[in-house]
């Protein structure tokens, strides 16, 4: 650790990788570069390009990317497993790295022997190992697996013992690639909870492409694309970068086109109506596929068995069994044969709490040509715990209410409050049904 509170400094880190056609080329490559020739028998990939951060003492970055943005590679140069080509990668304190599933564990070890040596390799003595190998074999949960070779276990055992071995450890730093993706829920959710409980001394670098996780652990979330680092920020704002990536990937890649819908939507009651209340303007940043469909608005209606005309608002509050009918203005530049409308309601850190499409819902909409359209959906809200929550408004092309193409995502667009009426028990309620207590014999 440094008096400057920095963990980890990486300045300008870049690796490029040589990739040969042939094994002579190698030695041809070699000689060109004796002969201070420029002729290449490779091809050069840049894996990592420049990627510069500090980690400050205590902090947790998660690091989101697509496969074979670099993610990995730039992990391995900060463990200082990979040699850089360029730049330079500072960690300060004891490092407990957890990369590629296999690597660090002897396949003809036992368990046991494996983490006791792994302990032994990280500066532990016979002592203090022996008071960690409880804790650790507690915390795997592999039953006497512990003592049979590792090359009989499958993947999910595998990555329990490695996670129990570096956390127990108890290192400075703690540096994770994808380690948390393997395994059932339960050993996933017994991971994050111990590193939100137990190592708030340790300074984290995690990889995953769960946004979930990235929400729950990260202090500050990085985006890494193709080798370089496009997004240094907040997670929420973090997760929408990547997010985006995504739906960019995914996208509907029809160009504009002139030929006329089948059908033209239904005019609803909202559709030509003008909207008493406030109208939330929306960069067009938000819209996740702006040449494609663009979000232009959003606009809120709340109403009740009560209250069945409702009331305009801009951040509305909500309690269970609220009508929320939400309007926005879309701009569509594409033929949309089969159009999918769907919503998610994330909590503040950016978990996914509910949502639903109108494929899901039974509702089938008509053909879209390009043009300017109204969209109203509606849906009921829960008995959701009492808090603010923010909406994402998305828009696809097809059948399956999972696997149809992605026009675009409008991101975290509204925030709405929470207010239920009675206490929350968790996240949502689910009354008990019937109840009875008898005596036994």
């Amino acid at each position: 650790m440094t008096d400057t509170g920095v963990s980890i400094s990486v300045r300008q880190l870049s690796k490029t990788f040589r990739l040969y056609r042939r094994p002579h080329h190698r030695l041809l490559q070699w000689l060109a570069g004796r002969a201070g020739s420029d002729r290449k028998y490779c091809l050069e990939v840049d894996a990592v390009h420049e990627v510069s951060f500090d980690v400050a003492v205590g902090e947790t970055v998660v690091i989101l990317g697509r496969n074979g943005s670099g993610k990995s590679t730039l992990l391995q140069m900060i463990a200082g497993t990979l040699t850089p080509t360029g730049g330079t990668a500072e960690v300060h304190g004891q490092v407990s790295a957890l990369l590629e599933l296999g690597a660090g564990f002897n396949p003809d070890y036992t368990g046991r022997e494996n983490l006791r040596l792994n302990a032994r390799i990280f500066g532990l003595s016979s002592a203090e190992i022996d008071a960690a190998e409880p804790g650790i074999e507690a915390f795997a949960d592999i039953g006497d697996f512990i003592d049979e070779p590792v090359r009989t276990y499958s993947s999910g055992m595998y990555v329990r013992l490695a996670f129990a071995t570096a956390i127990h450890l108890i290192p400075d730093v703690l540096i994770v690639d994808e380690a948390l993706a393997v395994g059932d829920v339960f050993f996933q959710q017994k991971c994050i909870d111990y590193i939100l409980t137990r190592m708030q001394h340790a300074t984290k670098l995690i990889v995953t492409h769960d946004v979930a996780t990235a929400a729950r652990l990260g202090d500050r979330v990085l985006v890494i694309d193709a080798g370089r680092l496009i997004f240094d920020g907040p997670p929420l704002e973090g997760i929408e970068e990547f997010t985006s990536l995504n739906l960019r990937e995914r996208a509907y890649l029809a160009g504009p086109t002139t030929e006329a819908a089948d059908d033209v939507i239904e005019v609803l009651d909202l559709a030509e109506q003008q909207i008493p209340g406030e109208v939330l303007q929306l960069d067009p940043e938000k819209s996740s596929n702006p040449d494609i469909l663009r979000f232009e608005n959003v606009m809120m209606r709340v109403s009740s068995d009560s209250d069945s005309s409702g009331r305009w608002v801009s951040k509305p509050a909500l309690a269970a069994g609220d009508r929320l009918t939400v309007v926005t203005d879309v701009d569509i530049n594409t033929q949309v044969r089969d159009p999918v409308i769907g919503y998610l309601i994330r909590d503040r850190v950016g978990n996914v709490i509910f949502g639903q499409n109108t494929i899901g819902s039974d509702l089938e909409l008509p053909s879209l040509s390009p043009g300017r359209y109204r969209v109203v959906i509606s849906f009921e809200w829960p008995e959701l715990a009492e808090g603010e929550y923010l909406m994402t408004l998305g828009a696809g092309d097809g059948k399956h209410q999972l696997h149809h193409s992605i026009l675009g995502w409008a991101q975290n667009i509204a925030s709405i409050v929470s207010a239920p009426e009675r206490p929350v028990h968790g996240m949502f309620n689910s009354d008990i049904l019937d109840a009875e207590v008898r005596r036994l014999a």
